[in-house]
């Protein structure tokens, strides 16, 4: 970190904790991030001095939110395998990943403080890691120049930097450049962003392009799904099908002329379509094009959804409720996304909207970590079964 920046960065780190000691016992998502680190640094000693085994290795995992950890979790399933005698833990930064670091086999998961010395040190202390893994981008430099100076060996993992981040600014690089010259090994997701994070900052020769893991989840889940389930086999025909998992407006609009253009090519493909929010405003215009372009379109729990050419996916009594975002937008089950938290969120962030309130008991009724998992087959992008 240039030292110029130093003096900020301390001072915006004690300002962070004494936000922590001050914050309201409830609020938004901003307030919970707040609230969910008191007490953290106790709480990372108690496990330490009661579960920290020295004679294992240890890897500390950092996911900032859950699409970092879904990031994240593909990479975790393989340590377990390979390294069975490894202690893992997880850190976030988002409450929005809380309930999905207990899904990920840590063996402790919780917060990660705010990235002072002090911070920093009381938590390699109760850890005393061997490797400290970063996933996407989020790397704390305090917290890597500590573990560097201890011999922790420093990684990142699925690592992306996008061509308009204000990390390849001058004040990213001078706050974040050492931190990053500092990572024993890289994983870019492709030769572009390798190029990026070694302008950055990262040494060339410690970093090298492992691809995507997100892709790799999505095919390993498409692997496992049971193409036998009611909801699958009227599907399981020789048609080609494409999905459009948990759509944007914005990605709709690109969709509309490509789409065409393969529909003149393959008369006989089939579009599913999944949009991210299902709301009234968002999926008119969806049916308007359907009707415009003279194509039949029907809604996934439709009879004839099979035969139709675009398959709209929603089921409006299957509400699942999650807190990814802070105005706790409503996910219909039929949500393309892992991150969907069915059920243990709703007490906390489904009063926090006009549409929870309206659907806090409908939801509570038919809200099932099951029916979440049966439509997760939409996931995949392409599927000819």
């Amino acid at each position: 970190m240039h030292i110029a920046l130093r003096a900020p960065y301390t001072a915006f780190g004690a300002l962070a904790e004494w936000a922590v000691a001050l914050a309201p016992a409830t609020g938004g998502k901003k307030t919970a991030s707040l609230v969910g680190r008191r007490g953290i640094l106790a709480r990372f000693a108690h496990w330490g001095a009661a579960h920290r085994d020295t004679a294992r290795p240890l890897v500390w995992l950092h996911a900032p939110s859950v699409g970092e950890g879904l990031q994240a979790r593909p990479v975790i399933e393989l340590l377990r395998r390979r390294h069975p005698e490894a202690q893992l833990v997880y850190t976030y930064y988002s409450p929005s990943a809380e309930r999905f670091a207990l899904g990920v086999g840590a063996d402790y998961a919780d917060f990660l403080p705010f990235d002072t010395r002090g911070a920093a040190r009381a938590l390699l202390d109760a850890l005393r890691p061997t490797a400290i893994i970063f996933s996407k981008l989020d790397v704390w430099p305090v917290l890597v120049d500590e573990a560097v100076a201890r011999g922790v060996r420093v990684g990142l993992i699925a690592a992306t930097l996008a061509d308009k981040s204000g990390r390849r600014g001058a004040l990213g690089r001078a706050l974040l450049g050492d931190a990053y010259a500092a990572l024993d090994r890289v994983g870019a997701i492709d030769a572009v962003n390798a190029q990026r994070l070694t302008a950055l900052g990262v040494r060339g020769d410690r970093i090298s392009v492992t691809g995507d893991t997100r892709y790799d989840q999505v095919w390993a889940r498409a692997a496992l799904a049971d193409r036998n389930s009611a909801l699958l086999a009227p599907f399981a025909d020789d048609r080609p099908t494409v999905v459009a998992g948990s759509t944007w407006p914005s990605d709709e609009r690109i969709l509309e002329a490509a789409w065409r253009a393969v529909r003149l090519a393959h008369p006989a493909v089939r579009l599913v379509i999944a949009p991210h929010e299902p709301t009234p405003a968002h999926l008119a215009p969806i049916e308007e094009w359907i009707r415009r372009e003279q194509w039949t379109g029907a809604r996934l729990s439709a009879g004839t959804a099979a035969s139709a050419d675009v398959v709209v996916v929603i089921a409006p009594v299957r509400w699942v409720i999650s807190t990814r975002w802070p105005t706790s937008r409503m996910w219909v089950a039929a949500s393309t996304r892992r991150d969907c938290i069915p059920c243990s969120s709703r007490r906390r962030s489904a009063r926090r909207c006009s549409l929870g309130r309206a659907l806090r008991r409908a939801a509570t009724r038919n809200c099932s970590s099951k029916r979440a998992a049966a439509v997760r087959w939409t996931t995949p992008a392409v599927s000819r079964r």
